[in-house]
């Protein structure tokens, strides 16, 4: 998902949670009632895909034994689901055979098998595949499609999962459509009670609101970290940077200490600042960690290694 997704997906997350709990008195109006149900169905769905989305790009370097190991316990217990809840008979005794009997042999035929077990859940009753009646989670077959995506997708020891994944990305825009369309009709009839129950909508209102994403970077600088030499990043009093996050860029070996200073060239106190080892980033929620921000207003650096110069950058 990328972030306006799922800002999308936390908004129908609180405005569910609400009417299922402190917003419950409104669950008596039938067609509120109805597209709440309706709207966790979406939301199922939309899991459903983002689940899909990141177990096809979690694991680009698997092993394909790895992968047809994972496709294999998915699988069996889908098929015991549909062993105990499909009318179809035929289709049961087609699926009497334990999926783990296919996995040491022929590969096509554990494919086969496989992918027999995947369309078989799609027959079961809708009812059965609701999770309150059954516990069925559809991320579970969301994930086995995926697996056997890449499994036919080549042959070599190492499976390549990014095919799953685009799909998956593909899915997920209609799918938040649906969801917003639902919560569209389920706006007019909350609304309709302001008159009955005002406190209950305002709640209503106040959750109906798409979570603030964290600004892009505004703020970019670098540098190079000579040792033992302070390097200055930035001034607090001259730059707007409330959440950094600190890069040390420096090879093999490199270690440099973020702290915070009285001027430009201070050095840091024992035991002050953050060290940040080579190659790694610390994401800040304020400057607590580096000093004093009130009496220490410069952002500095210093290398601690005694090593050919490295590198800083800051994100904001």
């Amino acid at each position: 998902m990328v972030q306006d997704q799922k800002n999308h997906r936390k908004m129908y997350g609180n405005v569910l949670y609400f009417l299922l709990h402190a917003g419950a008195l409104l669950l008596g109006i039938k067609r509120v009632a109805d597209l709440v149900k309706q709207l966790g169905t979406d939301v199922q769905a939309i899991d459903a895909e983002a689940q899909l989305q990141q177990a096809a790009t979690s694991g680009i370097t698997r092993s394909r034994n790895e992968v047809k190991r994972e496709a294999a316990d998915k699988a069996e217990a889908l098929r015991g689901l549909v062993l105990v809840l499909s009318p179809d008979e035929q289709l049961k005794a087609a699926l009497k055979k334990p999926v783990n009997g296919y996995l040491s042999g022929a590969e096509r035929a554990f494919l086969t098998y496989v992918q027999q077990v995947a369309a078989a859940v799609g027959t079961l009753p809708k009812e059965a595949l609701k999770p309150a009646e059954t516990g069925y989670d559809p991320a579970i077959l969301a994930v086995l499609v995926a697996d056997l995506a890449a499994l036919n997708a080549g042959t070599g020891e190492v499976v390549e999962m990014q095919k799953a994944a685009k799909a998956a990305t593909d899915r997920l825009p209609p799918l938040l459509a649906a969801a917003d369309a639902t919560l569209a009709d389920l706006d007019k009839f909350v609304h309709f009670q302001q008159f009955a129950q005002p406190a209950l909508v305002m709640q209503y209102e106040a959750l109906r609101v798409l979570p603030k994403s964290r600004p892009a970077h505004a703020f970019r600088a670098r540098g190079a970290t000579p040792y033992d030499v302070p390097q200055l990043l930035y001034n607090l009093l001259e730059k707007d940077v409330p959440t950094p996050t600190l890069y040390n860029t420096g090879g093999r070996g490199h270690e440099v200490v973020f702290y915070l200073g009285a001027t430009a060239g201070s050095r840091p106190r024992p035991g002050q600042g953050l060290l940040v080892k080579n190659g790694k980033k610390r994401l800040l929620d304020d400057y607590a960690l580096l000093g004093d921000p009130a009496t220490e207003p410069f952002v500095l650096a210093l290398q601690t290694s005694q090593l050919a110069a490295g590198g800083w950058r800051v994100k904001g």
